[in-house]
C-alpha cells in the first residue's frame, strides 16, 4: 500500500536546501605477504599470497570543524566494523577530499563496503589533492610531505612503519595510539593542502548545494557577495564574463555567451 503522506520522487527535492559537506580522510594498511623466488620479482599470483593487505584505520575530518574522527579495525570484533563506519561518514559527504584517493583509497574502502554487503554510498565528489598537483604545478616531487613543503604548510607528523601497524593490529596499545596520530597527522596536511589549493581545484561547483535561490555564488566556495569581475573566458569559439571570488581567490566564467563565432582555423 502507497503512503500518502509520503511526498513524491517528483515533489521530494522541490525545496530542499543542501548544505555542503567535506569529508577530509586518510586510510592506513599493513601490506601483504607472498612466497617469493627472485628479489625482482614483479607479477605474484594471488595463489602465491600467504596474507592481503588490510585497511585497519582510517581519519577524518569534516571541513570548517577542528575534531579529527578516527576508526580502526581493532576497535571491534565486528570484521566489518571500520566497513560499516566508513560507509556512515562517505553517505553523508558531497565531497571527499584525500591525496591520490581517487585511485587508491577510495577504491579500498569500497571494495570493504562490497564485502561487508553493503549498497553504495550517496553519490559524492571526489577531490584528489594529487591529481590538482600532478596536472597544475611542476615540483620535484609528487609526495605529499614535499608539498607541504614547498607550500609552507602543516605537514605529515612521522613517517608510516609497516611493523608499528602490524604490532597495532596484534594488540600492541602503543603502536595503536602511535599509528593513530600519524594517520590524524595525515589529514591536518591534507586538509592544510586542501585550503591552500582551493583556487585551483575545479569541478568543485558548491554553489549546486544552496537550493533555488538566484544569488550569485562562488563556484568554488559556495560564498555570496564575494564575486568581482575579471575580464573574459573564451574557449576555440565562445566568450564568457568571467569572475574572481576575493574570498578564496578561484576564477569561473557563467553559462551566458557573451559572444560567438562559427568561423574558426583548421
Amino acid at each position: 500500500m502507497l503512503d500518502k503522506d509520503k511526498p513524491s520522487l517528483k515533489d521530494a527535492f522541490a525545496k530542499e536546501t543542501v548544505a555542503p559537506r567535506i569529508l577530509i580522510y586518510d586510510i592506513e594498511r599493513t601490506p601483504g605477504q607472498a612466497r617469493l623466488w627472485d628479489q625482482k620479482t614483479r607479477y605474484i599470483p594471488i595463489s602465491q599470497w600467504t596474507k592481503l593487505p588490510q585497511t585497519i584505520c582510517i581519519a577524518a575530518q569534516w571541513y570548517g570543524q577542528k575534531k579529527i574522527m578516527f576508526a580502526a579495525a581493532w576497535e571491534s570484533d565486528d570484521p566489518h566494523y571500520l566497513a560499516k563506519t566508513t560507509w556512515e561518514w562517505f553517505d553523508q559527504a558531497t565531497h571527499t577530499v584525500g591525496y591520490n584517493n581517487k585511485s587508491f583509497d577510495h577504491k579500498r574502502l569500497a571494495q570493504s563496503w562490497a564485502e561487508a554487503g553493503l549498497f553504495p554510498p550517496r553519490p559524492s565528489k571526489i577531490v584528489d589533492l594529487y591529481l590538482v598537483n600532478r596536472s597544475t604545478f611542476g615540483f620535484e616531487s609528487k609526495s605529499l610531505r614535499h608539498l607541504c613543503e614547498r607550500l609552507g604548510v602543516v605537514n605529515k607528523s612521522g613517517h608510516y612503519d609497516a611493523e608499528q601497524a602490524e604490532r597495532a593490529m596484534a594488540g600492541d596499545v602503543k603502536a595503536q595510539r602511535a599509528l593513530a596520530a600519524y594517520n590524524r597527522g595525515d589529514v591536518r596536511a591534507t586538509s592544510a593542502v586542501f585550503d591552500r589549493l582551493r583556487p585551483w581545484i575545479k569541478g568543485m561547483n558548491l554553489g549546486l548545494y544552496y537550493g533555488t535561490d538566484d544569488e550569485p555564488r562562488c563556484a568554488n566556495c559556495g560564498q555570496t557577495g564575494t564575486l568581482e569581475p575579471a575580464g573574459w573566458a573564451s574557449t576555440a569559439l565562445t566568450r564568457y564574463a568571467a569572475y574572481r571570488c576575493t574570498s578564496c581567490g578561484s576564477l569561473m566564467r557563467n553559462n551566458h555567451r557573451k559572444h560567438s563565432t562559427t568561423i574558426r582555423g583548421v
